[in-house]
């Protein structure tokens, strides 16, 4: 956030899996309609939410109010400890613990779930067994490749 002590960071609901596009239509409207918008951020970390930063709400309601893919704004500012970890987050390692269940997104095995067996930080690998085989399998995947579920 910029230096202003009067900026703010309010929450929008959006729509999952439309975060990006919401947050362009709502920049289209800050240059339409002259709003004081000071930026926008779209976290990996918050599914169905972006941040958008200004003055005042009402400069972010207007700015939210002809565009279908945000639902709602939040009116309270985000807290301090909000904006941390909204800019930044924990790095997925240390999200991962043995025997958590994850979703396998690439590789031979993608789409599958399982249960994390090992776990190589200084590699950045994860050793997931597979539940859905017949035959027990341990796959031994990139950690960008897993998802906790």
């Amino acid at each position: 956030m910029e230096d202003d002590p009067r900026s703010k960071l309010y929450a929008v609901k959006t729509a999952i899996g439309r975060e990006e596009e919401t947050a362009e239509l709502i920049n289209n409207q800050n240059d339409y309609r002259n709003l004081s918008l000071k930026s926008i951020v779209v976290s990996p970390e918050t599914e169905g939410y972006i941040y958008v930063e200004a003055d005042d709400v009402t400069d972010v309601l207007r700015a939210t109010k002809n565009v279908r893919l945000a639902r709602k704004v939040l009116e309270n500012p985000a807290s301090e400890e909000d904006v941390d970890n909204i800019m930044n987050p924990r790095p997925l390692v240390t999200k991962m613990s043995h025997d958590a269940t994850v979703l396998i997104t690439g590789g031979d095995f993608k789409g599958e779930e399982g249960r994390i067996e090992n776990i190589v930080r200084a590699e950045g690998k994860v050793t997931v067994k597979v539940d859905a085989t017949v035959v027990p399998v341990s796959v031994t995947v990139d950690m960008d490749q897993v998802k906790p579920i």
